[in-house]
């Protein structure tokens, strides 16, 4: 698969229709741009914590990796190994300088300053803006908040030397706001992130206040109706499991002139640990990935994960928002 590098070259969710643009090339015109795939990671969690639900967001953590396909250690070399790269959204007014910061109501560790320092310069990954605070409503902010949110959250990944801030920007639990898009995000950020199935088509992406479409790879119940896994009622999600041969069907799909961007949080691994305080669980033990279940959407078997990844085709180009904002002719981009 082809790489593609950061500067080279009313409310609801994301639903226009593929219909009319799929590329059509005759001879002597240039081919068209894509497909393309983002790999994305929320708020760049890099391990579980172990902590009750009371936890503040933000607090400083400890980070408990059992059971868990760390992102600095695991995930990051196994995508190296393949010659890719991830983008990983960050909060920026939480995140600490070196030590991981709670999230996720003190279950999950987000990297610190220099973690996501060390992932841009030795694994070349780009980091984008998840907002400021993950605040709760922005119609209820004055113009300069909305501006430390939005563009400014922004600018402080690229003040840490990180690239990709003007890429995406991840609207914090999928509340975005048209007038908030159009009138700060839009101006100094690419794109805003959408939650859909769909692929992001250039048409979508071109067509202002400028969105993109993102697919959350949500963990959840498991698939195999014959088990009592079939009955979990999953934290944040309450649906199935997302079973990795779905997510490999719609990349493979793409067409030119499309983007498939797959969010992850975080990565696990056989069977959960037993914690003190956090409550979440999952098994993927079973080498049938109907049978992988867990119980908060926040977690994704790491074996899905791998097979997500090698079944990427050759011709599909796996890049950061900012790149796609370049190839597809995003204005200003």
């Amino acid at each position: 698969m082809a790489i593609l590098s950061a500067g080279s070259g009313p409310l609801g969710s994301g639903s226009t229709a593929r219909a009319g643009d799929a590329a059509r090339v005759t001879a002597g015109e240039a081919a068209p741009p894509g497909p393309f795939v983002t790999i994305l990671f929320s708020r760049t969690q890099v391990s579980a914590a172990d902590y009750p639900a009371s936890t503040q967001e933000g607090a400083p953590c400890v980070r408990d990796n059992r059971g868990v396909a760390t992102l600095e250690t695991t995930v990051a070399p196994f995508l190296a190994s393949r010659s890719l790269v991830a983008t990983g959204s960050l909060q920026t007014g939480t995140t600490l300088q070196s030590r991981p910061t709670c999230v996720h109501e003190g279950q999950t560790t987000a990297a610190s300053w220099d973690a996501a320092g060390r992932l841009a310069s030795t694994r070349g990954w780009t980091f984008v803006s998840h907002s400021a605070t993950r605040p709760e409503s922005f119609l209820d902010l004055t113009p300069d908040q909305i501006t430390a949110e939005t563009c400014g959250s922004a600018a402080v990944i690229t003040s840490h030397g990180l690239p990709g801030a003007s890429g995406l920007y991840v609207w914090p639990n999928n509340n975005w706001v048209d007038p908030v898009q159009e009138a700060y995000v839009s101006r100094c950020i690419a794109f805003g992130r959408q939650y859909s199935w769909l692929p992001t088509t250039q048409m979508f992406a071109l067509t202002p206040p400028y969105y993109q479409r993102t697919k959350g790879i949500n963990g959840g119940s498991c698939n195999d109706p014959t088990l009592p896994c079939y009955s979990i009622t999953a934290h944040g999600n309450g649906g199935h499991y997302n079973l990795p041969s779905a997510i490999i069907a719609r990349i493979r799909a793409l067409n030119p002139r499309e983007w498939y961007t797959m969010q992850f949080y975080l990565l696990v691994t056989g069977t959960s640990p037993t914690y003190a305080a956090n409550p979440t669980r999952w098994d993927c033990s079973s080498a049938d990935p109907t049978r992988h279940w867990t119980n908060d959407n926040e977690r994704y078997c790491w074996n899905d994960f791998q097979t997500i990844v090698r079944a990427i085709p050759a011709t599909t180009t796996v890049t950061d928002p900012l790149s796609v904002a370049h190839a597809f002719g995003r204005p200003g981009y």
